[in-house]
């Protein structure tokens, strides 16, 4: 087990960022749902699809596209692993809160450092992070930082903003990614889509990805980013999911 250290509960953030698009104003003040949609940074409708992409995942892919503009905020638990250079795998379980133009709470309820269940993590959806956690499990720490900061890196060196939807749909998007409907699976109650995703954008050691789109929502649920090996770097799951909550106005503030 590593130090203590904030990299592995600030990928609760950064792998979850990219169902939903990020926004800009920075700030701990409590927030409400933006409304009319698009907000800055949103996906043009309908999806420019650029790369090489099969019949069945442009579907797919434009479906999305007018699902993530008219949802507001949405809440899930998170499963993800990620498998570090060093050859361990870091696992969390986190419960996540989202709303326009931006913001994400995460709280970690399990985590392979058990020093980190109970974090907070509050992201701007720009530049900012505030954090409250525990030292050693008792003493309270509280922290405003920019998500490059190097103790807010995932074990791979990506930060919130490179994992968030932005980046998710450049990689989409991209005149060099290619994407094929690989078939279909039963997750969480849900059926998913899963389309392989090849592309330039996909981060350090991943040579393509499996994103799995739920036919009842029409947003991403499962993300598996693989290697050339097929050794699987990334896994990431949201189960509980729900679609445009009316959230707590102190949701989005360290308490």
């Amino acid at each position: 087990m590593r130090p203590f250290s904030f990299r592995s509960g600030l990928l609760a953030c950064a792998v979850v960022t990219f169902l939903v698009a990020c926004g800009a104003p920075s700030g701990m003040a409590p927030v409400a749902p933006v409304d009319p949609l698009p907000s800055p940074g949103a996906l043009p409708v309908p999806l420019p699809i650029q790369g090489r992409v099969d019949v069945l995942s442009r579907q797919v892919l434009e479906g999305m596209a007018a699902r993530v503009q008219a949802t507001r905020t949405w809440q899930a638990r998170v499963v993800s692993e990620l498998l570090e250079p060093s050859g361990d795998l870091d696992h969390l379980v986190y419960d996540v809160a989202y709303a326009r133009p931006g913001f994400l709470s995460s709280e970690v309820r399990e985590a392979r450092n058990r020093g980190l269940v109970g974090s907070h993590f509050v992201f701007d959806g720009k530049n900012r992070v505030d954090l409250e956690t525990r030292l050693f499990g008792w003493i309270p720490l509280r922290f405003s930082l920019p998500c490059t900061d190097p103790r807010l890196l995932d074990a791979r060196g990506r930060s919130i903003r490179d994992n968030s939807t932005e980046a998710l749909i450049s990689l989409l998007l991209d005149p060099s990614t290619s994407v094929v409907h690989r078939g279909e699976r039963a997750f969480d109650g849900d059926v998913l889509d899963l389309l392989e995703v090849r592309g330039s954008r996909s981060g350090p050691a991943i040579d393509h990805e499996l994103v799995g789109i739920s036919r009842s929502m029409r947003v991403p649920r499962s993300r598996h980013g693989l290697d050339p090996r097929g050794r699987r770097i990334l896994r990431m799951e949201l189960h509980r999911m729900v679609l445009n909550p009316v959230l707590p106005p102190d949701t989005f503030t360290i308490r």
